[in-house]
């Protein structure tokens, strides 16, 4: 008679066979006397439990996850690979730590808001200028009575790792109620590079904290 048992291992989910058990085709247990209490572990295919590398799996049965990815985390707590030095790790991809390569990284459309009193939307692109990183923002917000002002500003980015610098270096455009100061936007970028967080510093000294997102 077959009895069913539950794994023993914490946090991991599934049901085994009295003798063994065969989880993708890979056999984890092969007490006759059955495996109720003892602990788990992947064997792979080929090795025995002598072998030096048959490695336990983990308490959660994880599965690294490295399928396109040069680096960073395997989802499993291990890493996919590291850099050489001079290179940094973004987005699973070893990049050089350089204002050219990384500007690639997060050329395209961003959007978000400067959350100072009124609401300052913001809207534009980063692009590459031959060899400098550059973007153009429009920023939008609500005068009242005044209406609604905006400018359209021009920004030199730089970089130190995620790190992100955007300084406003002029204003191209400006509605006839707005009377506006450059910007300095400050902070990190997220390990997907769709995010550009920190806090927003004019040339007058006022701060802000504000969000872009990459559309």
């Amino acid at each position: 008679m077959s009895h069913a048992v539950h794994f023993s291992t914490p946090g991991t989910l599934g049901v085994v066979r009295r003798g063994f058990v065969t989880v993708l085709g890979i056999v984890l247990c092969f007490s006759a006397s059955g495996c109720e209490g003892r602990t788990l572990a992947v064997l792979t295919p080929g090795l025995s439990p002598g072998n030096p590398s048959w490695v336990p799996k983990g308490k959660a049965g994880c599965v690294p996850n490295c399928r396109s990815k040069g680096c960073g985390p395997d989802g499993c707590g291990g890493q996919c690979g590291k850099c050489v030095p001079g290179k940094l790790c973004l987005a699973d991809r070893c990049v050089k730590n350089r204002t050219l390569e990384l500007c690639h990284l997060v050329t395209g459309r961003w959007s978000g808001v400067m959350q100072t009193r009124p609401l300052h939307y913001l809207e534009g692109r980063i692009y590459l200028k031959g060899k400098a990183c550059q973007a153009t923002l429009k920023v939008s917000y609500n005068l009242g009575r005044r209406g609604r002002a905006w400018v359209v500003q021009e920004l030199v980015i730089t970089f130190n790792g995620t790190h992100m610098l955007m300084r406003g270096v002029r204003l191209t455009q400006t509605s006839s109620n707005s009377q506006y100061n450059l910007d300095r936007f400050a902070g990190r970028l997220d390990k997907k590079l769709k995010r550009f967080s920190g806090l927003n510093r004019d040339v007058r000294g006022s701060s802000s904290p504000f969000y872009l997102n990459k559309k």
